[in-house]
């Protein structure tokens, strides 16, 4: 799930999810601006917009994902059964 950071509570969102989905991993990211804080933008299919969240449900086994921070990726490998 990706959301807007300017807008968005990224630990009431969690929460939020949480409710509704139980145990199942949850994995988050929140749209940044380089720490201007003043206009994020994200894009999803044919709409750029600001305010936004974009989820995205995957499953499997074995799922290997990868995340990034101030402009790297480090992969991480996720079980779930």
């Amino acid at each position: 799930m990706i959301s807007d950071g300017l807008y968005i509570n990224g630990s009431e969102l969690i929460s939020g999810f949480e409710s509704i989905l139980g145990d199942t991993p949850i994995i988050v990211g929140l749209a940044g601006d380089g720490g201007k804080f003043v206009k994020i933008l994200q894009l999803f299919n044919d709409t750029i917009s600001d305010n936004m969240i974009i989820a995205v449900g995957l499953y499997g086994d074995y799922l290997i994902t990868s995340s990034g921070a101030l402009g790297g990726w480090k992969p991480y490998a996720l079980h779930v059964k």
